[in-house]
Order: C-alpha cells, then sequence, then structure tokens
C-alpha cells in the first residue's frame, strides 16, 4: 500500500462512514416515532372499544330488564310463554 494513496482513501472512507451512521440514526429515529404512533393509534383505538363495550353492556342490561318486565306481564296474564313464543310441546 502507497502511502501517499492513504490519505485519498480516507477522503472517500470517512464522509461514507459519516452518511451511513448519520442515515443509520435516522432510520432508527423514523422506526421509532413510527411505532410509537402505532402504539397511540392503538391505544386510542382500545380506549374507544372500552367506551363502546361499557355502553353496549348497560344496553344489554336494559334490554334484559325489559324482557324480564315484558315476561312476567305475560306470565301475569296467563299466557304460556312456551307456547307463546312458538315452541311445540315437549321441547
Amino acid at each position: 500500500m502507497n502511502l501517499n494513496t492513504f490519505p485519498a482513501g480516507l477522503e472517500i472512507v470517512i464522509p461514507s462512514l459519516v452518511f451511513m451512521v448519520v442515515a443509520l440514526q435516522k432510520w432508527k429515529r423514523g422506526i421509532t416515532e413510527t411505532w410509537r404512533d402505532v402504539a397511540e393509534s392503538y391505544k386510542e383505538r382500545a380506549d374507544l372499544l372500552a367506551v363502546q363495550v361499557e355502553e353496549l353492556t348497560t344496553e344489554v342490561k336494559a334490554l334484559r330488564a325489559e324482557n324480564a318486565e315484558l315476561r312476567n306481564l305475560l306470565t301475569n296474564r296467563g299466557f304460556d310463554l312456551g307456547t307463546f313464543l312458538g315452541r311445540k310441546d315437549g321441547d
């Protein structure tokens, strides 16, 4: 290896290494920010779904209470719920 060409080689190698390090750091930062954004969007979606589940649970409880009231009303009026709901004898 000729010592005269060594500095010329460094002029190519060092900027290339600096470029690769900077590019790698930007790529890592970009990946980190992307995953952070994805995690935040999933958290928002999970929070919205939790609220919807809570609302649906409340609605189902209200419907079950209404259903129980209607069944009691029909039973008190003498309806046979099995026959009234279309069930055949023996089912």
